[in-house]
């Protein structure tokens, strides 16, 4: 298994793209993700203990593709 992905939002960018992202990427890999910096260190003391499920899809970087696909098509 790989490293758990630990992220933390930065709410205050372009529409909120960040949380959007993350939300969407929680559906397709393991991951663990705050929209408040102070959560971080909570976050990593909790992924010691995670034990992801195993997901369905593709790598991070066609979850990606997906996304900003999304969004440009969106506009």
């Amino acid at each position: 298994m790989g490293k758990l992905f630990v992220a933390v939002a930065n709410t205050d960018l372009a529409d909120d793209h960040q949380t959007k992202l993350l939300k969407d990427l929680e559906k397709s890999i393991p991951l663990l993700w705050t929209n408040h910096l102070q959560e971080l260190e909570k976050l990593i003391l909790a992924s010691k203990k995670f034990i992801p499920q195993q997901l369905d899809g593709g790598g991070i970087g066609e979850d990606l593709d997906l996304f900003i696909r999304s969004i440009i098509n969106s506009d």
